[in-house]
């Protein structure tokens, strides 16, 4: 089990006799001897498979919290207050000998990672017929441009940038000093996460609303439900797939599964604002229910996620960022009764 030490600095202010709030929070944590998997050598005689695990990994997070608030109450009796809160944070392994010589890979992790971090290709644009020249001996395309190594290109490909000018698009040796082609192009992890809430009171009325979202936020797309699909394309690509009459299309030829690379180009961005929640309350005069032997008589309707600003597809939860639970819009009635 890992050790965490958490060091952080917190103001608080208030201003204008209370209506006006505000506190900040700056924190840095650092989780240390991490059981990780062995990094050392080990006799042969214990197997690789079968390697000891060692408490060695660390990671440090550095992030802030801000939150701000106004109330306030006017002559006519209405009352509100609007408040907003942001906060960030990001995590990055200070130390992970069981990988020392940074492979990149699905889960590895290595020095100097920032969690989150996606490595992916630099999307040059779709090939068109005249990148190419004309037909070789073998009957296939010519096309002199870099492309991945043992792989033909034709019109409606994706290609990509050759960041390392060795003529041929390639993963390198799969690590942090060798990517060949690739290059971190976004992260996954959430970042300036806000939400903003205002509420109003007037002669028994109320109403509450809370906005929630993600500022900044990169997503690759990779289920089946995705762009590419099992390596065909979904509904949504097959309808903006390059053709020879459609040249301009979003995606590539429909079935090359040449674009399912992790690239830039298809790089989704996931942030997001939604209004996650209104809620609208009628708080009945003791005067009118008395009369009939109540203390309380409320009635409220709310209503939940009602809209979502976002470029992930439509079938997409934007807080979970997945297909198996759609969004889903949540109308509800209560009533509150006090005797």
């Amino acid at each position: 089990m890992g050790k965490s030490t958490t060091k952080n600095l917190g103001f608080d202010f208030t201003f204008l006799k209370n209506r006006l709030t505000f506190s900040a929070d700056i924190f840095e944590r650092k989780v240390t001897d991490i059981l990780i998997p062995g990094g050392k050598d080990y006799p042969a005689l214990i197997g690789d498979n079968d390697l000891p695990y060692e408490n060695a990994g660390i990671l440090k997070t550095t992030g802030f919290e801000l939150q701000a608030k106004w109330s306030d109450r006017l002559s006519n009796g209405l009352s509100y207050s609007v408040g907003a809160a942001l906060s960030d944070d990001k995590a990055k392994v200070v130390s992970y000998p069981s990988n020392p010589t940074g492979k990149l890979g699905d889960g590895s992790l290595y020095k100097g990672y920032t969690v989150g971090d996606i490595w992916g290709y630099v999307t040059g644009g779709i090939l068109q017929e005249s990148d190419f020249d004309g037909v070789g001996a073998n009957g296939k395309p010519l096309y002199h441009g870099a492309y991945f190594k043992g792989g033909q290109p034709y019109p409606g490909y994706v290609w990509y940038k050759d960041l390392d000018n060795d003529g041929v698009i390639t993963s390198g040796s799969s690590t942090v000093d060798d990517p060949g082609d690739r290059k971190i192009i976004g992260n996954s992890s959430p970042r300036y996460r806000y939400n903003i809430t205002a509420n109003v009171q007037y002669k028994g009325f109320d109403l509450d609303l809370m906005f929630q979202g993600v500022g900044k936020r990169g997503y690759w797309l990779s289920s089946a439900s995705s762009y590419w699909g099992n390596g065909a394309g979904s509904w949504e690509t097959y309808n903006n797939s390059w053709t020879p009459e459609r040249t301009d299309a979003k995606f590539p030829m429909y079935g090359s599964g040449v674009g399912s690379y992790t690239q830039t180009g298809y790089l989704l961005d996931a942030s997001y604002i939604k209004l996650k929640q209104v809620i609208l309350g009628y708080s009945f005069p003791k005067s009118l229910i008395g009369k009939i032997g109540l203390e309380k008589l409320r009635l409220n309707i709310a209503a939940y996620n009602l809209f979502t600003i976002s470029d992930m597809p439509k079938y997409y939860d934007a807080d979970y960022l997945s297909d198996a639970y759609p969004p889903k819009r949540t109308f509800s009635v209560g009533i509150q009764v006090g005797f």
